[in-house]
């Protein structure tokens, strides 16, 4: 079988802990060759966008300044050029300054050669969506037992499964949290010391502490150590979750509404708010308040009110419920206990059980209103697999 021909990779870079790291890639990538040059963004942005150059290329930041770097990023964009940037400022402003502007992605030093490698390897041709990567979605209820960490738990093993997002599950409830024992798996106890300390969460502390429990999915959930004020750790959730923000398409934040009251600085650090809400007048009236009072703390926010039927309350039908809120449910998810039953026994989410079940079909289609159309799993730059 004749070998495809690959183009040379091209880099621009000024460190030698950048050249290692590059060299390292290319005994596992199929270039037939590595060129690389010194000067970094700089003279990237002066030759690589010439008529003809190279369409791919890795670039070090450098010395550049915030601007500086942002106005390369956009002179390469514009002359089609795709650029992986390598810089020494680790910081979530940053890595988002540099996406926005129109980095494939931003790797801090020093790098490791894997590393290096699955950002070459993301799919050629999709520009970074600020809306899409990295969207946290908390899910909270008015009333408790009103099926909020059921909806948060499925739709991040939607995210995941289905929609093909690095999707993340955070459970904020650190004194009667279930996530962990409904996934079948072990708690996370990196998740206190991180709520502790978010500064430290890289790459390599995820990769250390988060529990995989299938599918791809990647799942944080920690009960507070006794004697610990679970007011102070949470008070480390609005960093954490930037961090895991910059780290994931998706995070799912399972968030008890007394958190939500107490801490409205992790309300603020959301994109969207889905709030269950049961059958109820006296849910209707909780949910008017709570609204008004994060028009006011977290009016960037997004509320989304979700008709729940896993407390049955006074029975009112999704058209009532609307009335009396003033505003429109767009979604009801039916109550499924006996099949919630059966997936807390298999210690697996009910959409990957039952993906036809009515309250999965609800929570799949809240997942498209959140997130937009499912991605297909595509290869690859060079063909390799993602």
């Amino acid at each position: 079988m004749n070998k495809i021909a690959m183009p040379a990779m091209t880099a621009y870079l000024e460190t030698p802990a950048a050249e290692a790291a590059l060299r390292g890639v290319a005994e596992r990538m199929p270039w037939p060759a590595l060129d690389m040059h010194k000067g970094g963004l700089a003279t990237a942005a002066r030759v690589a966008g010439r008529t003809g150059g190279a369409r791919s290329i890795i670039a070090e930041l450098g010395t550049m300044t915030g601007e500086g770097a942002e106005e390369a990023l956009r002179a390469l964009a514009e002359a089609e050029v795709s650029v992986v940037l390598l810089g020494e400022r680790d910081d979530v402003a940053t890595y988002r300054r540099m996406i926005q502007a129109g980095a494939r992605d931003y790797l801090v030093l020093p790098v490791t050669a894997p590393e290096l490698a699955a950002a070459l390897n993301r799919p050629v041709g999709q520009p970074s969506d600020p809306a899409a990567k990295g969207r946290v979605i908390g899910v909270t209820s008015v009333r408790g037992g009103g099926g909020a960490s059921f909806v948060a738990a499925n739709l991040a093993w939607i995210a995941q499964a289905r929609m093909h997002r690095q999707a993340l599950l955070l459970d904020l409830d650190l004194g009667f949290g279930t996530q962990a024992v409904d996934f079948d798996s072990d708690p996370t106890p990196g998740l206190i010391e991180a709520l502790l300390d978010p500064e430290r969460v890289d790459d390599t502390y995820l990769a250390a502490t988060l529990a995989t429990p299938g599918d791809g999915l990647r799942l944080y959930s920690a009960e507070g150590p006794m004697g610990r004020d679970v007011d102070e750790l949470l008070e480390g959730a609005p960093a954490l979750i930037e961090r895991l923000k910059a780290q994931s398409d998706a995070v799912l934040v399972d968030l008890p509404r007394e958190a939500a009251l107490a801490h409205p600085e992790i309300v603020a650090a959301l994109d969207d708010l889905v709030i269950l809400l049961s059958p109820g007048l006296a849910v209707a009236r909780g949910y008017t308040r709570l609204a008004q009072r994060l028009a006011k703390s977290a009016p960037e926010v997004t509320l989304h009110p979700v008709l729940s039927q896993v407390r049955t309350d006074a029975g009112l039908t999704r058209k009532e419920l609307s009335a009396a809120l003033g505003e429109k449910i767009e979604r009801l998810i039916p109550q499924q206990s006996r099949a919630l039953a059966r997936a807390a026994i298999a210690g697996r989410p009910l959409a990957a059980r039952e993906p036809r079940n009515p309250a999965v079909r609800e929570v799949t289609r809240l997942a498209g209103d959140l997130l937009g159309a499912p991605q297909r799993a595509k290869r690859g730059w060079y063909g390799l697999a993602r």
